[in-house]
This record gives C-alpha cells, sequence and structure tokens, in this order.
C-alpha cells in the first residue's frame, strides 16, 4: 500500500460518524486499538506520538493526519499536553484507478483559520444527532 496517500471508493461517499475535541492529560498514551474507521486528526497544540501498524507517527501542532482503519494503533510514549479535533469516517479502500479518491494522509493548516470550523462541524454533528437518534422511550416502545 502507498503510505503517502489512501486511495478511497467514492461509491458509497465517505461519510462522518463522530467527531470531537480531545485534550491529552500529563502521562497520557495514545489508546491501543483496531478499528474500523479512518481517523482525520488536526493538531492545535503539542505533538501526539502513536504507532500505526508499527510504524512511530508524531503529529505536530498545524499539522493533520489520517490514521488508516484495521491498522493497530498504539503509544510507546505519552502525549502530554496534546490538544487536537479527531473526526472519525467511514469509507472503503479501492484499487481501482479510474474511480477514486485520492487522499494524502498527512498535511498542514492553520489553526487560527480552521478552528472555528472544526469547532462549528462538531457542534452541528452532535446537534443533529440528538435529533435524529432515537430516544430510549423509543427504544423500550419497539
Amino acid at each position: 500500500m502507498n503510505t503517502d496517500y489512501i486511495f478511497l471508493n467514492p461509491a458509497p461517499m465517505p461519510y462522518l460518524t463522530d467527531c470531537d475535541y480531545k485534550k491529552f492529560e500529563p502521562n497520557e498514551y495514545h489508546i491501543s486499538r483496531i478499528v474500523d474507521f479512518f481517523v482525520l486528526i488536526f493538531m492545535l497544540r503539542g505533538s501526539l506520538h502513536f504507532i500505526e501498524d508499527g510504524v512511530s507517527v508524531r503529529v505536530q501542532e498545524g499539522e493533520w493526519y489520517i490514521q488508516r482503519k484495521n491498522l493497530l494503533q498504539g503509544a510507546d510514549r505519552p502525549s502530554p499536553g496534546a490538544e487536537y479535533y479527531y473526526f472519525h469516517f467511514n469509507a472503503d479502500y479501492t484499487q481501482d484507478l479510474l474511480h477514486r479518491i485520492k487522499l494524502p494522509i498527512r498535511g498542514t493548516f492553520s489553526a487560527p483559520l480552521l478552528l472555528p470550523s472544526l469547532k462549528k462541524l462538531c457542534s452541528l454533528f452532535h446537534h443533529c444527532l440528538l435529533y435524529t437518534s432515537p430516544s430510549p422511550r423509543d427504544v423500550e416502545e419497539s
């Protein structure tokens, strides 16, 4: 697999499943896991250290990174004070050379410019969940 890019199937279109803000405590490590979704990270402060599929990764302030699904993630050291927004999204890999979405897995951004949009997107996402998720009463009645 090319490690500089991911190639995603455009149908169905990738879609957002979760987002939030995260701030690491002193001596907090990235969680060990294998997930079936991608994670887009926008680093606001500090650095996030983790191991992805046996490769050490460091995401620094002003960088974004896409953690790839179905790979073992963990950490060999803490990421004290790391602050970021994360966006979980579902999509499928493709090897189709004609019909694909080509995404770099890493890049840079301006936090002062993008931060208001990140906050708004997460707020809207969670607001929509309130109105689309079944209430406990609806679940009990079914």
